[in-house]
């Protein structure tokens, strides 16, 4: 970390995020499938800043976030959660409304696989909501295959999500 592809930085949280994350995670429209309660304050995103800041790169056995920037900015993360034994990773993703739909994503998350391949990680889950179509679609692009359906809880609610797989090392997949 960082990590640079074309026209994005992967890089660990800073302090001057926050107002970002802030509103991102705010926005209904990005917030309707995520877990974190709302509204997700400058506050909350400033104690969230800090405490993944604080952890480095890589975590075994929790979970941490990845800030996504463009030029300059961050208009997403990716969070990582490895096995106590770093074989096996779990991800998710966020991008904040107006940096979706320009591949951003796909670049980004794309470039987390190639990472998580070289240290040595052996497997890769994600889940997303069944009418996240473009999120089953990157999924899909980055050579992800879809292993059956779970639940998790989104602000009290138990919803359905589609769990995805990604076995290591991975097919050829269009990026």
């Amino acid at each position: 970390m960082p990590l640079a592809t074309d026209r994005l930085v992967l890089r660990l949280m800073q302090p001057g995020d926050a107002p970002a994350l802030a509103a991102y995670r705010s926005d209904p429209a990005v917030a309707a499938l995520q877990g974190w309660d709302l509204p997700f304050t400058l506050a909350d995103a400033e104690r969230f800043v800090a405490e993944v800041g604080a952890l480095g790169w890589p975590v075994l056995d929790d979970w941490q976030q990845v800030a996504i920037e463009l030029d300059g900015t961050m208009v997403g993360d990716i969070g990582v959660h490895r096995t106590p034994d770093g074989h096996v990773a779990t991800i998710g993703y966020t991008l904040a409304r107006d940096a979706q739909g320009r591949g951003y994503a796909t670049e980004a998350v794309g470039a987390m696989i190639t990472l998580l391949e070289a240290e040595g990680v052996r497997r890769i889950d994600a889940a997303t909501d069944p009418d996240n179509a473009a999120s089953a679609r990157l999924l899909g692009r980055l050579g992800f295959v879809l292993v059956g359906r779970g639940t998790s809880e989104v602000r009290g609610e138990t919803v359905a999500d589609d769990l995805y797989t990604l076995a290591i090392p991975r097919p050829h997949a269009a990026i």
